[in-house]
C-alpha cells in the first residue's frame, strides 16, 4: 500500500461521531464517499483510487478498495513483531462485544497470533471446494426458489429477495437446520434480522452500557434464540456424524499442524455467528448490487 498514501485533505465531519449522513444507510454512504473520491482524490484521472479516508467510531479511517490492495493489507495481520491486529472491539463496552457477538470467533482474536492462525486453519477447512461442493444441492434448490419468487410478481424489491435467498442458504447449508415449517423460517429470518440490527446501532459501540441492560435488548434475546439452535445442531451432529454442512467440516475438523486440535464448542457457535455476518448480509448486499448495475446496463444483461 505503500503506492497509495492517503489522498491529500482534511476529514469532514465530527472526530467522534463522523458524517451523521452515513448513520441512516451506511453502504450508500461508503459508496458515495468511493465515486467522490475517484472524481476528486485521484491524481490520475484514469486509475480510480483505491484508498480514501473517513471518521468512523470515534477514529480516523483509512477505507482500502480493491481485492489485490485488501489481500496485501490482510497478509500483514500478525506479521509486526509483538503486534497483532486491531478491531471495533476496542470501543465502547467490552461486555457488549462478549455478550452480542462473542470472543471465540476468528475475527475477535487480535493478540494471539499462534491462536489466530489456528482458528483461522480449521475454520478454513469449512469453506474449502470440496465442502462447498457437498452444498450444491441446497444452493441450486434455494437459487430455484429465489428466481420463481421474482417471477411470481411484476414488481419485486431485490434486496428482499436476496436477503431471503442467503438466509435460507445459511439455515439449510451453513448451519443445517432442519426448519420444517413457514412459522419456524419466518421465525430464523426475524432472529438473525434482530441481531444483526445490532451492528448498526453505533450506541452500542460508542456508549458504554451495562450487560444487565444489554440483555434486555432484542437484539440479545435473538441471539440466545441462534445460540440455543446452534447448541442444538452440534449436539445432533456429534450424536450422527458428519453431514455435509459447514457446520460438520468445523465440529470434525482438526488441526493439521498436531492432528488433535480441534475447535471448542464455544469457538464453533461464535465462528457460525461470524458466518452468519458474512454468508447472509454482506453477501445480499452484494447479489442486491450486481443485479442493479445489470439493469443499468442492458446489453451485458442480455449477454447474461
Amino acid at each position: 500500500l505503500h503506492s497509495e498514501p492517503l489522498p491529500p485533505g482534511r476529514m469532514e465531519g465530527c472526530p467522534w461521531l463522523g458524517r451523521i449522513s452515513m448513520f441512516a444507510n451506511m453502504n450508500k454512504y461508503i459508496s458515495n464517499q468511493a465515486a467522490k473520491a475517484k472524481v476528486t482524490e485521484t491524481h490520475d484521472s484514469a486509475k480510480p483510487t483505491r484508498i480514501w479516508k473517513m471518521f468512523c467510531f470515534g477514529r480516523p479511517t483509512a477505507v482500502v478498495s480493491g481485492s489485490a490492495k485488501i489481500k496485501q493489507l490482510l497478509s500483514r495481520e500478525f506479521k509486526k513483531e509483538g503486534g497483532g491486529v486491531s478491531q471495533l472491539t476496542e470501543l465502547g463496552s467490552s461486555g457488549m462485544v462478549e455478550v452480542l457477538f462473542g470472543t471465540e470467533s476468528m475475527t475477535f482474536e487480535t493478540s494471539d497470533p499462534k491462536k489466530y492462525h489456528m482458528l483461522q486453519r480449521l475454520v478454513g477447512k469449512a469453506m474449502t471446494p470440496e465442502s462447498v461442493a457437498k452444498g450444491t444441492p441446497f444452493l441450486q434448490k434455494c437459487a430455484e426458489e429465489a428466481v420463481d419468487d421474482m417471477l411470481a410478481k411484476d414488481t419485486v424489491v431485490m434486496a428482499d429477495i436476496f436477503r431471503r435467498f442467503t438466509l435460507d442458504v445459511a439455515w439449510r447449508q451453513i448451519i443445517g437446520l432442519k426448519l420444517n415449517s413457514n412459522e419456524e423460517i419466518a421465525s430464523f429470518r426475524s432472529a438473525v434480522k434482530t441481531w444483526l440490527g445490532a451492528l448498526t446501532n453505533y450506541l452500542l459501540f460508542m456508549v458504554p452500557i451495562p450487560v444487565r441492560l444489554m440483555k434486555r435488548l432484542p437484539s440479545y434475546k435473538a441471539k440466545m434464540y441462534l445460540n440455543k439452535k446452534f447448541e442444538e445442531r452440534i449436539n445432533e451432529l456429534e450424536r450422527n456424524g458428519p453431514d455435509g454442512t459447514t457446520m460438520s467440516a468445523m465440529v470434525f475438523a482438526t488441526d493439521e499442524e498436531d492432528g488433535s486440535t480441534k475447535l471448542t464448542r464455544q469457538q464453533v457457535i461464535d465462528n457460525m455467528f461470524l458466518l452468519l455476518v458474512a454468508g447472509s448480509e454482506t453477501s445480499s448486499n452484494t447479489l442486491t448490487n450486481v443485479m442493479l448495475l445489470l439493469g443499468m446496463h442492458p446489453d451485458v444483461w442480455d449477454n447474461v
